[in-house]
């Protein structure tokens, strides 16, 4: 099922929290990352989380 607004409120709460957390200095290395760490990052948990809801695995089978 497609959210788009549930998506949309998600990506914006990741946003303030990330702007957050650097300003802050919550976090060592977070406010060295640019722009296109972030994204690349963020990309790539987005597709490893799609994958798993696609594909999922008992892990209880041995």
């Amino acid at each position: 099922m497609d959210r788009p607004q549930e998506k949309a409120e998600i990506l914006t709460t990741a946003f303030i929290g990330v702007l957050t957390a650097r300003a802050s200095g919550a976090f060592d290395r977070l406010p060295d990352l640019d722009a296109d760490d972030l994204t690349s990052l963020r990309l790539r948990r987005e597709r490893s989380t799609s994958m798993r809801l696609a594909c999922p695995t008992d892990r209880r089978r041995g």
